[in-house]
């Protein structure tokens, strides 16, 4: 008999799709966020190495996450037709080819194109990893699966950052590429050879037609707007501050690149923190009350960061000490919101999981860009404070969402009951 107690993926709550392996399921989402964050120590070097501007170089995390956004409202329409495991294999092929484009790139016009062909690729693994866990999962076990899986998926920019500070040390703003090239290798293959088909309801007789008809279904339901807006306005709040910390880290901290990997995976820790809680807390406490804890921590460690860099003086443990509780409290309210909005139409979960995912990293691309914009030279004197506005509003705009998601969910309910 095989001893599955220690793979969470083998669960009571299992909808009899066939249960791909949890290390499998990260390996396909860890590519995404291992591609952002591997090589954000070599930005400023790479304003000189291309002889551009921070803005211009910003281009390439920007159009990386618009790529992010846009491709996924194609792939998860597809996935429901043609199934999951055909788009994440060729998603994969895809992104190998962008990331061997990044190696050959002379120009930064060409880098940021060569990103947003691997933006094609890897939004397979992002998107279609929660669709897979919930052809899999009822709501709340699907909330805990992707609370484990994003846990560890978080381990990839956990370490990306300190190999990328060394490599940028050793052989420069290349190295971070190499480990994308590779990494898009040894994902192909493995999705290739263990990722199984879980959707069991494929519409194989839609078109164009039936895509729209997929996102119109979706979009009828005001429980997945509140849903997937509290994950969007959250996502925000993280891409605010990777937009900004390099040049925050660089110009008024005087951070070394190794240091400021140092600084990432005292944060990447705090989600990981937040998603091990999620998944050990989501199927008791359920979906609601961990998507509140969640975003009471992400706003009060907004405010302590305030207080701290207003009574204390320019340590940098003054905005990344803040910043690792709001690590936690992101990893609570995630996992959490985004089953609550591939959960709207469960007939039409890669539809749901792509427009999700699309909101998450639309809005994510503008606020990344809008917080370098504003700590940069040009506009300011590198201070931590544009950012810290930028994050409180947004956070506080989560709070609206998660009150329109819960009265929706009510409605929800009382439908249910009156049938």
């Amino acid at each position: 008999m095989t001893d599955t107690t220690r793979d969470p993926s083998h669960s009571p709550a299992s909808t009899g799709a066939p249960a791909p392996h949890v290390l499998v399921l990260i390996a396909i989402a860890t590519v995404a966020p291992v591609s952002m964050n591997v090589y954000l120590p070599s930005l400023p070097s790479m304003v000189e190495t291309f002889e551009s501007t921070a803005s211009q170089v910003q281009l390439t995390i920007s159009f990386f996450v618009a790529g992010l956004a846009l491709f996924q409202l194609v792939v998860g329409p597809l996935s429901d037709k043609y199934g999951r495991r055909p788009i994440v294999v060729l998603g994969m092929g895809i992104y190998t080819v962008g990331s061997l484009l990044c190696l050959m790139a002379v120009d930064i016009e060409t880098l940021i194109m060569a990103r947003v062909v691997q933006a094609l690729g890897c939004c397979t693994g992002l998107s279609l990893g929660r669709a897979i866990i919930r052809d899999v999962y009822d709501r709340e076990h699907a909330a805990s699966m992707i609370g484990y899986v994003t846990m560890g998926m978080t381990l990839g920019p956990l370490a990306g950052p300190l190999i990328g500070g060394f490599l940028q040390e050793s052989v420069g703003w290349i190295g971070g590429f190499y480990v994308m090239a590779v990494l898009g290798a040894a994902v192909l293959m493995t999705t290739a050879l263990y990722l199984p088909e879980t959707n069991l309801h494929q519409h194989q007789g839609e078109g164009f037609r039936g895509i729209l008809r997929g996102y119109r279904d979706v979009m009828s339901k005001p429980v997945f707007w509140g849903y997937a807006s509290t994950a969007m306005l959250t996502s925000a709040v993280y891409f605010c501050f990777l937009g900004a910390f390099p040049y925050i880290a660089s110009q008024y901290y005087d951070l070394e690149p190794l240091h400021v990997g140092f600084y990432v995976v005292f944060i990447a820790s705090g989600y990981i923190i937040g998603n091990g809680l999620t998944g050990r807390l989501a199927a008791r406490l359920g979906v609601m009350r961990m998507i509140i804890l969640g975003a009471l921590l992400n706003t009060l460690s907004i405010v302590l960061a305030a207080l701290l860099i207003y009574l204390v003086g320019k340590s940098p443990l003054d905005l990344f000490l803040p910043m690792f509780i709001l690590g936690i409290g992101s990893g609570m309210l995630l996992p959490s919101a985004l089953s609550g909005a591939v959960s709207a139409l469960p007939e039409r979960v890669g539809a749901a999981s792509g427009l999700a995912a699309s909101m998450q990293f639309g809005a994510g691309a503008i606020f990344n860009a809008i917080s370098a914009w504003l700590v940069s030279k040009e506009m300011w004197d590198g201070s931590p404070w544009p950012l810290i506005w930028e994050m409180l509003i947004l956070s506080i705009l989560a709070g609206g969402a998660i009150v329109f998601a819960g009265h929706a969910e009510s409605r929800n309910q009382q439908e249910f009951d009156v049938r």
